[in-house]
Order: structure tokens, then sequence, then C-alpha cells
């Protein structure tokens, strides 16, 4: 049998922000920060809560980057996150989340070279190394089920 496979496509994690699932601050539900030009990072992001009529518009960079369970544009919690391993396992979107799975789920994690050579500036090369171990696989792919079992995950 063969080792389940991962090759690393060199997405950073600012190729995850366009759509950010985050906890409305002003009802709690699900609300969306999605941005308002998907061929622009620095584009405006708009915070959008569809259960209360939440909508802010955000034209400044935003907060930044975080190892934190927050967004780096408006600074809210983020929906998907779960405890793990004694820390807060996150991610900013669907995507983000089955990504990050197929990362630890490899046994065989390759990276590939790019036309400018080496990088690690991917999103699974920057991840926390608990989440990297080995030792840690099973605890993290089995709180990535529960927040997939925990009626969080709605693909519509």
């Amino acid at each position: 049998m063969y080792p389940k496979r991962f090759q690393d496509n060199g997405l950073s994690k600012y190729s995850y922000t366009t759509r950010i699932l985050v906890k409305c601050p002003r009802c709690s539900a699900l609300a969306q920060i999605v941005t308002a030009d998907l061929h622009k990072i620095s584009s405006d992001r708009k915070l959008v809560c569809t259960h209360c009529g939440l909508n802010k518009l955000k034209s400044s960079p935003g907060y930044g980057f975080s190892y934190k369970p927050v967004d780096p544009f408006f600074g809210e919690l983020l929906w998907l996150q779960v405890n793990c391993c004694g820390k807060t396992l996150w991610f900013f979107n669907y995507e983000h989340m089955f990504k990050v799975k197929s990362y630890v789920e490899a046994s065989l994690r390759e990276n590939l070279r790019f036309s400018h050579g080496w990088s690690n500036r991917s999103m699974v090369s920057r991840l926390p190394n608990w989440v990297k171990s080995a030792k840690n696989r099973n605890n993290v792919l089995k709180a990535i089920s529960n927040l997939e079992k925990s009626g969080k995950i709605s693909l519509s």
C-alpha cells in the first residue's frame, strides 16, 4: 500500500483570506469577511452577517497575521476553531481546514521546487510545529473531525 501523499502547492496563508468565517460581534452568529476584489490581497474587506444584518467596511490593511484565532482585518474571533493539544487549532474557512487536514493526514509530505527556487512561504510550511508533529497527528485529526461533526460546517 502506498503512503498518503501531500504535495505543497506553495499557496500562502494570504490565499485563504478572500473569505473568512467569523463569529459576528453583534449577534454571535456566523458572519463572513469577504474581499471586494478577489485578485488583490490588499483590497477593501467587508464583514457581513446575514443573521442580524451587520455590514462593516474596512479599507485599511487590518491587524495583521498572528497565531491567534482572530481574523487579520477586523480582529473578530474565527468561526472554525477547536481546542487541541492544549492549544487552539483554527482555520479561516473550510478550504483552509481541509488543506491542513490533508497535510496532517499525509505520511509523505513533499515540497515542490518553484521556478524561482525553494520557498518556505507556503501556509503549510508556516504551520506551528505542534500541528506538523507526527506525535500529534491523531489528536489534530480528531480535533478537525470533532469540528466537522459539531454542526459548524455547512457547505451551502
